[in-house]
């Protein structure tokens, strides 16, 4: 799970990595602190397949916190980089003194960061979904700073396949195979994406990443629907979509803005044949005008989900990653 390198900060704690040899303690620690389980498939589709790494404190012989990341290649001001996803931070409540200056939070975090992101690092930025409270007791760390927040919009199911300038084509594992046509037309409507946004930071969507994270996922069921023009059957972009029992969600897009008003269009249509009331995305906040704009009758919430930027070691400013950030929810791991 990567080679972390680390300091002893006490006689009674113990920083290490998390290795392969302390799944079961992580995975028990994550129940514990989450209350659904951590299968050994989503372990390895975190820690394995997609390269994951994390530390581990240990106090005696009791994991007491852990806090993981996983790459995610990006493009950072026009040019690829390798960024890290925040996941399973988690302390054991008997252990929390999230505040306190050498407390568990502090010392996995703080560790973390030193081996892992920054300027001559495996990483060069980072980024994560924490809550307003887990954010804020980082940022009076001083660990992080926020250069974003999530929101959700909402709009009603609406439309009809039937009478569509579309059509739709469901994405299959087999279909994404490197060199396949599907393939092809996916990392074509990716390279429009982000030629189209050139100054936002913005993870990669091309046809190995929608194979990894969505058709390959242990535990959530994605549909990826492939949307073209009826009558020239040519590519306008790819939708990621997730059941609810009450709605449906948008998780992700793969296309250039212009055609966003479309996807939508197909995604209130796929509610509709479902049978479900209405259709849900998040965003980063300071990209709501890519959802806002696509119809008139979009209902928005906050998440109160901070977008938080490492500040504990040498690397690219809060300057230039405030406001940047495009982030959907299949960006997460727990959408």
């Amino acid at each position: 799970m990567g080679g972390l390198v680390m300091q002893m900060p006490t006689t009674t704690d113990r920083l290490a990595p998390a290795t392969a040899a302390h799944r079961p303690e992580m995975q028990a620690l994550f129940e514990k602190v989450f209350g659904h389980p951590l299968s050994d498939e989503e372990w390895h589709w975190k820690y394995v397949t997609g390269g994951g790494c994390g530390v581990g404190l240990w106090h005696g012989d009791d994991l007491v916190a852990h806090y993981g990341g996983l790459p995610r290649r990006v493009l950072f001001q026009g040019r690829e980089a390798l960024a890290c996803q925040v996941c399973d931070v988690m302390v054991d409540s008997r252990a929390r003194r999230a505040l306190a200056r050498r407390g568990p939070l502090y010392q996995i975090t703080a560790n973390f960061l030193e081996t892992q992101i920054g300027h001559g690092l495996p990483h060069l930025i980072g980024f994560g979904f924490p809550t307003d409270r887990h954010h804020l007791a980082a940022e009076r760390l001083g660990l992080y700073a926020a250069v974003d927040q999530m929101d959700c919009a909402s709009w009603p199911a609406q439309g009809s396949a039937d009478t569509s300038p579309l059509r739709v084509q469901a994405i299959t594992e087999a279909e994404l195979v490197a060199g396949s046509p599907v393939a092809r037309m996916v990392d074509g409507l990716w390279s429009a994406m982000h030629q189209a946004l050139p100054d936002h930071t913005v993870g990669i969507r091309d046809a190995p990443w929608l194979l990894h994270r969505y058709l390959r996922h242990p535990r959530f069921r994605y549909r990826l629907l492939l949307v073209r023009s009826r009558w020239l059957r040519r590519p306008v972009g790819v939708v990621v979509l997730r059941q609810h029992a009450e709605h449906l969600e948008w998780v992700d897009a793969v296309a250039p803005p212009q055609a966003w008003k479309s996807l939508l269009a197909v995604v209130r249509s796929e509610a509709v044949s479902l049978g479900l009331p209405r259709v849900e995305a998040w965003i980063t906040r300071s990209q709501k005008a890519l959802l806002d704009s696509l119809a008139a009758d979009a209902a928005w919430r906050p998440l109160g989900i901070d977008v938080p930027a490492n500040v504990h070691t040498p690397g690219p400013s809060v300057e230039q990653l405030r406001g940047r950030w495009l982030l959907m929810a299949g960006d997460t791991d727990f959408r």
